[in-house]
């Protein structure tokens, strides 16, 4: 699968104002797009939690929206069909500090359980291997059979995404991207203070070396 994810400013100072316009117009032609079979927005939450890793880059954007396409081609589709050049319209006269990355992504956990209008809270965070841990395959057969499975006990996850970055556009910085759902915020603050998530964050310390790490208020829009 291909995962988009975007960050992004408002350009108005009028918040209420640029919020309506986004979900009226902006996220009403993204939805027009073929081939997602999942689509999350939110907020990103101007927070940074104690147990988790500081991200090298600590900018945060105002808004973030991820969708799941069936393939590269359905996203190359979408991107070229009369929705997606008024999308780019609408980015441009409403949207600043857009920043985008793409994945080669798979689904370790689906997400089964959304349903449209479903509030989540979402985990992203994009991250490279520590050179400390040793030789780039070596990290990265960890991070599959070690890291992801040590994810995967941890109690609320409700999905759990997770892909290489890939080269369209800009060359992206981080190597991998990762994506979590849990119900809600406090959900995830049990999750990574239990037994199982305190291991799990002992891994992510000996292992990853945090890019961007994003908490958001999402939305499931599909």
């Amino acid at each position: 699968m291909h995962i988009m994810m975007v960050t992004f400013d408002f350009q108005g100072s009028d918040l209420a104002a640029q919020e309506r316009h986004y979900r009226d117009v902006h996220m009403a032609l993204a939805k027009q797009f073929t081939g997602v079979n999942m689509y999350l927005a939110g907020r990103i939450r101007d927070t940074q939690l104690p147990f988790t890793p500081a991200p090298e880059i600590t900018a945060r954007p105002y808004r973030t929206a991820i969708m799941w396409f069936n393939s590269t081609q359905d996203f190359m589709n979408s991107i070229s069909s009369p929705a997606g050049a008024q999308v780019l319209a609408d980015t441009q006269a409403h949207l600043q500090n857009v920043a985008m990355i793409h994945v080669d992504g798979e689904a370790v956990v689906p997400f089964d359980t959304r349903r449209p209008g479903q509030p989540c809270f979402l985990v992203a965070a994009h991250v490279n291997y520590k050179s400390s841990f040793g030789a780039a395959a070596e990290a990265e057969r960890h991070y599959l059979d070690v890291h992801t499975k040590l994810a995967c006990r941890v109690e609320g996850l409700r999905g759990y995404y997770i892909g290489k970055t890939m080269a369209l556009g800009d060359k992206p910085d981080s190597i991998r991207a990762v994506f979590q759902m849990y119900d809600d915020y406090d959900a995830f603050q049990r999750a990574m203070t239990s037994k199982a998530g305190q291991e799990l964050l002992e891994d992510d310390a000996r292992l990853i070396a945090v890019k961007r790490l994003y908490f958001v208020d999402a939305m499931v829009e599909s």
